[in-house]
Parts: C-alpha cells; structure tokens; sequence
C-alpha cells in the first residue's frame, strides 16, 4: 500500500513539474506555414506565428479542420471558415453545407476531403507547456502594471494588443510570468508620463536590471520548437526592477522586472520564482 501511495504521490509530482495536467485539454498542433492549432483548456483555436515569437488568432471554437495548397479550412459547427496560408487572411466565411459547397467551387477547392476532428487530440499533437493569450485579464493587466505608483483604474491607455504567458503552479508555485503590452503610439505619451510620475528611471538599466536585459526567458516558459520570448534591449524608456528573493540568500534568485520601450510604446513585464 505504500508502495502505490508513493508511486501515485510521484506521479502527481511529475505532473505538476512539467504543467501536463491534462494532456487532452492542453496541446499544440503543428501546421505548416507557421500556423497551429492550440487547444487551451478545451477550447481549440486556430493560431498563426507572425515576428518576434508573436502569435495572430485566426478562429476560434474550432471543431474540425483541412489542410489543403494555400488554404486551411475550419469547421465550427456550421460555421467554415477559409483562410489563406500566404498571407493569414481569412479569404471567406460561410454558414451550412450549401454556402460551404458555394465557397469552394469560388476557391476551387474540393468539397468531399477528409476533415481532422479535434474533439480529442489528434495522434500529431503535442504537449503543451505555454499559455498565450491575446487579451489579458484584469487581475493579469492588474499584476502586469503593479509597478505604477498611485495606479487608478483608467489611468493607463488600453493596450492595442497583449501578449501574456505564465508558467507559475509547478512545485511550490514556482515558474514565470511573461507580459508585453502594446500600446497605439498616439498613447505612448500618456503612458510615458504615468512611468515618470512614478518615479521609473531613464535608460539605460542599471545594476542587476541591465544583466536581464536582452535576455532570453527561461525554457519552462517557451514555445514547443524551443524559442521562447526575449527581454527586449531599448535605447529610449524607462525601467524599473524589484529583488523579491525571500530571506538573506546572497543572491538574486526571484526578482520583478519592468521595462517600457519608447519607440515601441511597449511595456514589458518579467516575474521569476524559484
């Protein structure tokens, strides 16, 4: 009886180390033309990687799906959705089995290939250890901006777009938190006096800080091809960067870092924990 105790309390420690709670409900399917499906709790999506390790949503809430020269086509439901490989661009939409023959005779496109069925991962799927989202959450935007002194709901622009990835929930809570907010550049000077107001210093970064800078981020919080997001080095900006290391360790071993690029109108977050 200990014996199977120990083994199940070794298994459930494996689990939580790698993040594979349910391997069903988390994973990654890999397409050609840099696009791929994520399943994240459930939910399937159609995504497509762009620069700098940013990813577009093409659909979501798909059921099904077909690869086929230049196209993939989605089904939700009755919803299909035709989407070019060149360019990412959804070329047309269509509702019921008439407006999807409609929609391929116009693309010529067949109408009877097999489709791929993601109501359970496909044999082609892979783990999936990252989290990316495009829209944060407010408790996340509220994590993410902490660094503001005198922070009030309103005060900061709403981002163009958001890219939010957190590995945290291994053993003892350890992991990293990824953020990079965009802002529209007509707003970067509001933010840009809320980081002054706050008191965040000019670049360059000095002290521990500047060593993070340009760095790329640890490899529980990364893509399945192994590329994970960079800190970014800025020439224009400010920064600001906190030791959250717990007692007297003689080093810096957990730490919060911020940086805002001007001529980006970006704000970059970084939290790590051991």
């Amino acid at each position: 009886m200990r014996k199977v105790f120990a083994l199940m309390l070794l298994l459930s420690l494996i689990t939580t180390l790698t993040g594979c709670v349910d391997s069903e409900r988390y994973w990654t399917l890999p397409l050609e033309d840099g696009f791929e499906v994520w399943c994240e709790d459930g939910e399937r999506m159609l995504v497509r990687e762009t620069d700098w390790f940013r990813y577009a949503f093409v659909v979501r809430n798909i059921e099904a799906l077909r690869v086929e020269d230049n196209f993939i086509l989605t089904r939700g439901g009755e919803s299909y959705t035709f989407v070019e490989t060149a360019t990412g661009a959804v070329a047309r939409t269509a509702s019921g089995e008439d407006g999807f023959r409609a929609a391929c005779e116009a693309l010529g496109l067949e109408t009877d290939c097999a489709w791929t069925a993601l109501d359970n991962r496909p044999e082609a799927a892979v783990d999936a250890w990252h989290h990316l989202y495009d829209a944060i959450t407010p408790r996340e935007l509220a994590a993410v901006t902490s660094a503001f002194g005198g922070y009030a709901e309103g005060e900061l622009p709403t981002p163009r777009s958001c890219l939010y990835m957190n590995s945290h929930g291994g053993f003892h809570g350890d992991g990293a938190t990824f953020a990079e907010l965009r802002f529209a550049p007509e707003d970067g000077k509001a933010v840009e006096r809320l980081l002054e107001d706050s008191g965040w210093p000019p670049l360059p970064a000095t002290g521990p800080a500047a060593s993070y800078m340009g760095d790329r981020l640890p490899g529980e919080i990364c893509s399945m091809d192994g590329v994970g997001p960079v800190m970014p080095e800025a020439e224009n900006g400010w920064w600001r960067f906190a030791d959250t290391t717990p007692g007297d360790y003689g080093y810096i071993a957990n730490f919060v870092l911020w940086m805002y690029d001007a001529d980006a109108a970006a704000l970059y977050y970084w939290e790590h924990d051991t």
